[in-house]
Formats: C-alpha cells, structure tokens, sequence
C-alpha cells in the first residue's frame, strides 16, 4: 500500500480543473484510509461522472448563451441595416411607419406598438403610427400626465410593471389612459439633443413581459430609429415644398405664357391699328378723288345735253379727269401694297408655320410695319441684307424679335429724345446667319444686362412696361429659332443685340 500511496500522492498540482483535483485527491486519501477499496473507488467514480455530467451542463448552457447572443447580434445588425433602407426608401409615410414595427417585431414582442411625437407648438402629442389589440386609439392630445408625457419628462428609457404603473398612478404621477398594461415599455426618441418624441411597446397579457436587456436592445435601435425617421420627415417636407413650388411655378409659368400671348396680341393689335391708319389715307384719298370727278362727270354731262360744252371746258374736263384718274391709280396701288404687305405679316405672325423665305425681302415686307412705330419720330432705320440668304425657319417668330428690338430701342433707349439711330445687319456664317441690331441710345449698366432676358425685369414698371419683352425675344431665339442671343452694352454708348440662327432648322420646334 505504501507504493501505491506513493504513485497516487506524485498526482501534478496544475491539473485543468480545481475541483476535479480536489476530488482525486480525496479519492486517494481514502483508499489510503478505507478497508473496503473496491466501494470507495466505485463511489468516486459516480460522483465523477455527476461532476462530469455538471461541467457538460454548464459548458452547454455557456454555449447556447454564447449562440443565443451571436443571433441576437446578428439580428440587430440586419434590423439596423433594414433602418437605413428603408430611410432611401420610397414609400409613403405611413408604410414606413409600418416598415418600423416589423423591425422590431423581430426583435422583441410588437404586437401593441405606437409611437408619439411632439407637435410643432411643442405642447401637444400626436400619434402617428399605433397598432394596439385592446382597440384603444390614441388621438393627437395635449401634454398631460401619461406614461408617454412621463417618460419625456425624463428622458430616459422606461420598463414598467403592473404594480409599477399602479403605484404611479397612486402617488399622482401618472394617469391612466386607455387599457392598463401589465408591462409598458417605452425610449425616447432624439433629435440631436432634443427629445421629439417616444416609441413605445407594451402587454396586456399577464406573463408576456419584457426584460431589461430588451430595454437596452429597443434603446440601442431607437436611436437609428430617430435618425431614420428624422431623416423621412425631412425628406417628406422637402417632397411637399417641392410640390408646392411646383404648383406655384406651374401657375407662374400659367400666367407667364397668358401675359406672353397678350403681349404678342398687344403687338399685333399695334400693327393693326397702324395698317388701319396707313390704309386708311391712301383709300381717304381715292375716294376723294373719285367723288370730284363723279362731280364733274355729272356737270359735263349736263353740259353735254344743254349743248353748252365748249373746247375749253373740255379741255378742262380732261385735264381733271386723268388728274383724278391718276391720283386713285396711285394711291389704290398704295393700298394694295400695303395690304399685301401686311397681309404676309400678318400671316406669319398667327399662323407661326415653318416654311422657306428669303431673309432680305422678308425684312423688306417688314419695313413698312415697323416704321410705323416711330412715325411721328425723327428716327431712322438702316437695314444692311445680302440678297440670297435663304432660310428655313419660322418666319413669325423672327418678325416678333425685330420688332421687339424696334419696340425696346423706342421705349428705352430713345426715352428721353425724339430721334435715334437704328441699324439691321445680316451676314451668312457658313450654315448660320447673324443679325446684329444696334442702336445709339442711353445704353445699359451692367447689372441690367446680366438681367435684361429675365421675365417681369424692367426698368419703366409704372410706365406701362410688362418686362416680358425681352424675355420673348430670349425664348423665340433660344427655342423657335433654335439660336442664341446675347447683347451689348454700355451707358452712354447704345446697345447691340447679336442674334445666331441656324439657315435650316434641325428639328421640328413646338
């Protein structure tokens, strides 16, 4: 027995597991001590095989904490990382909403989910999402004494108890509202700093209560939740001021192109008011002339009949006949000139159609319009054409633009004087043509002329002006004509508008 003693006494003093050593050990101390060894060793094995079964158990559950916790992990990662989806999201407000308590359904029991946040006057709660079994419904209220008001109050996450909510309401720091829960649980929702507001999941089912690791976890995602919904509501009062603006643009645009039309009716009606008056004096004339010799037809012919016609009177009948004769050839001739003349105008300014024309004597049959703008004004225009530059294009849109240049030169640059000095050049570049109008009045500053194409700008606002003059010019180049336009100008010195059009258009414009 003494060598035996001897070879279990050399056990190592390190083994792995203390209390396994402790229990070999004593193991050996009785069979040193016991009569019966046989018992003492089968005793010590079954009270190894419990330890054995012991330390299996522990390192189990130590395993199953350690998976149970991976897929916890596992499981907020992806709720955090649908978070963020859904923030890029498209979908309405409410879907997100939703989209939120499904998040967290995975996470912890939802099935009475809501959340709450503060109004803008800061003193009223409203309840954008709520999905409750009890029925109740939470309407937009003022700050009172309730669970969600408590917890704002401090800031802090919250899980309370039946008792604990009971106790509450007691002592008066709470009232109940709705359903009493048997566990309420509820975080603060941050802006920043700032509490906004409050989400909140809670229990009417005894049994079914939450823990305070899920008031860590919920505490932990309802700040990717705040972000998130931070961000949506930015986002969705961006999407309704930009709806906004776009109705309102709408409507300016609406009104920009009514006050457009009636600002090339203006022009027109001006052109007919001055074909009316031009027409008229030719036409005045003829019928004068034809009422004096219908006259001295009638007396020739008494004469005639009375046998009192001498040589003389015929002579003079003859005279004033092919006097009168003359004078309604020439102005009906006038007339019809004219007619056609703004006729073709006319034409091109209403029907707007797309066909081929010869620049120079399309500004040729222009002329006479435009001259009836500064009449009764000691103003010139020279016009400087090359026969034979041919275009395809809308000869109405570009008729509007020289008269426009006229218009603008009489009530702007000519505002303070009785005369002026326009020029009209036209010159072939290649498979492009550039008018240059110019004129030798006041001039700009350069802060007008960055802004002399803008819509409503204008410098003579209660003198009748629109500020849309230009800008139509800038639109009929730009996108009828398909060109460009930019202008010069400096106080003092006239300005000079440079006009690129194309000879043929590439596309069809609307």
């Amino acid at each position: 027995m003494e060598e035996s003693h001897t070879t279990l006494s050399s056990i190592p003093s390190n083994a792995a597991d203390p209390e396994f050593e402790s229990a070999l050990r004593g193991f050996a101390d009785a069979v040193l001590v016991s009569p019966n060894a046989q018992t003492t060793i089968e005793a010590f094995c079954a009270q190894l095989q419990m330890l054995f079964d012991a330390r299996v158990e522990q390192q189990t559950q130590a395993l199953r904490a350690d998976v149970a916790e991976r897929d916890r992990v596992v499981k907020v990662q992806q709720a955090l990382f649908k978070i963020a989806q859904l923030t890029a999201s498209p979908i309405s407000l409410d879907a997100f909403y939703a989209a939120l308590h499904g998040i967290v359904a995975e996470l912890l029991i939802a099935r009475n989910f809501f959340i709450a946040l503060i109004d803008d006057t800061g003193e009223g709660l409203f309840f954008p999402y709520q999905v409750d079994e009890s029925g109740d419904v939470y309407q937009p209220r003022r700050l009172r004494r309730g669970l969600s008001e408590y917890l704002l109050r401090s800031g802090q996450p919250l899980l309370l108890h039946g008792d604990d909510i009971r106790r509450l309401h007691t002592s008066g720091e709470i009232e109940l509202i709705g359903t009493a829960s048997e566990c309420w649980l509820g975080v603060p929702l941050r802006a920043g700093e700032r509490v906004v507001g409050v989400l909140v999941v809670q229990s009417y089912t005894p049994g079914v209560t939450y823990t305070e690791s899920d008031q860590a976890l919920l505490s932990f995602v309802s700040v990717n939740i705040a972000g998130a919904l931070e961000r949506r509501q930015a986002q969705d009062a961006l999407h309704r001021s930009h709806a906004e603006l776009q109705a309102t643009l709408d409507q300016l645009r609406a009104a920009q192109r009514d006050l457009v039309e009636a600002e090339k009716m203006a022009a027109l009606g001006q052109l007919v008011a001055g074909v009316a008056h031009e027409v008229n004096t030719p036409l005045g004339i003829s019928i004068t002339a034809i009422t004096a010799l219908q006259h001295r037809v009638s007396e020739f012919r008494t004469d005639l009949c009375a046998q009192r016609l001498t040589r003389t009177g015929l002579d003079e009948f003859c005279g004033f006949a092919d006097q009168a004769a003359g004078l309604i050839a020439r102005n009906l001739q006038r007339s019809a000139e004219l007619v056609r003349t703004f006729k073709q105008v006319a034409v091109d300014r209403s029907t707007d159609d797309r066909r081929r024309f010869l620049l120079d004597e399309f500004i040729a049959e222009l002329l006479p319009s435009l001259r009836l703008l500064w009449k009764h004004q000691a103003t010139s225009l020279e016009v400087d054409c090359p026969e034979g530059i041919e275009l395809d294009s809308y000869p109405g849109a570009l008729g509007q633009v020289l008269t426009n240049f006229v218009q603008n030169a009489l009530i702007h640059a000519f505002a303070d004087r009785n005369n002026g000095r326009m020029q009209l050049r036209a010159q072939r570049d290649g498979e492009r043509v550039l008018i240059q109008f110019k004129d030798d009045g006041v001039g700009m500053s350069a802060e007008h002329l960055t802004r002399i194409f803008e819509p409503f700008y204008t410098t003579r606002r209660g003198q009748g002006c629109t500020g849309l003059g230009l800008n139509i010019v800038f639109n009929l180049v730009t996108e009828k004509l398909g060109g460009r336009i930019r202008v010069e100008s400096a106080p003092n010195v006239g300005t000079t508008f440079i006009v690129e059009l194309p000879l043929r258009l590439k596309r069809v414009s609307g």
